[in-house]
């Protein structure tokens, strides 16, 4: 994604592209660069007209051939009679309620690991941009992906609503590190990453975490 966005501002003009040996560096061009709002508006407008036809389509009850060429302005759209719609083979939109459940439990589940970076950025250390094997970080492990079922949700709804992340997300935690993922050497300390918009939020919750752990939270950042 960073990549894309790059490509996209050295085209329109915004940074510069240079390479140093292997690597590629980018530099903002300070003069002669102005935002095409109108455009950038443009844009995202198109976006979400497509999200509104996409969603529409997902509800559709017609023939789902007729609805896509006629988006596409097909003068000669008809009935498929071939299409899930078409034939009454769509998939329900009921749901039981344990199979949900049992897919919210495999997805609270789910092992995600955190790769260590592999390049810093430059004049960081003094090795350059490639970061000495004694130097990286270990793998990490999440607890999900923000605002996914399972403890994703749970995780938005602390951020957005409450300011405060639950308990529930504590011990599931404490779960994934203790029992899943079992790191060694283990932690001797707990450390957060502070918000300037959410100062508490993330520290609350570190030093429940490391309660729980049975090791000290130290407040080595701040905002």
């Amino acid at each position: 994604m960073v990549q894309r966005i790059l490509k996209l501002l050295t085209v329109e003009g915004a940074v510069k592209e240079t390479c140093e040996g292997r690597e590629r560096l980018y530099c903002r061009i300070i003069e002669g660069y102005q935002e095409d709002f109108g455009r950038i508006k443009q844009y995202i407008d198109l976006r979400w007209k497509e999200w509104y036809e996409i969603n529409r389509y997902t509800q559709y009850n017609g023939c789902l051939m007729e609805y896509l060429q006629k988006a596409l302005n097909d003068t000669t759209a008809q009935q498929c009679q071939r299409c899930a719609n078409c034939q009454q083979k769509g998939f329900t939109s009921d749901v039981p309620a344990d199979l949900v459940i049992e897919a919210e439990d495999f997805l609270k589940e789910c092992s995600i690991v955190i790769k260590p970076k592999d390049k810093a950025p430059g004049g960081l250390i003094n090795t350059g941009v490639k970061i000495p094997p004694n130097l990286k970080n270990y793998p990490g492990q999440s607890l999900s992906y923000y605002g996914d079922a399972g403890w994703g949700q749970c995780v938005k709804n602390g951020k957005y609503q409450k300011n405060y992340f639950a308990d529930e997300l504590v011990t599931a935690s404490v779960h994934l590190i203790l029992i899943r993922w079992r790191p060694n050497p283990f932690p001797q300390w707990v450390a957060a990453i502070p918000s300037k918009r959410h100062p508490n939020l993330v520290a609350d919750f570190a030093k429940r975490l490391a309660e729980c752990l049975n090791i000290p939270f130290i407040p080595v950042l701040g905002a």
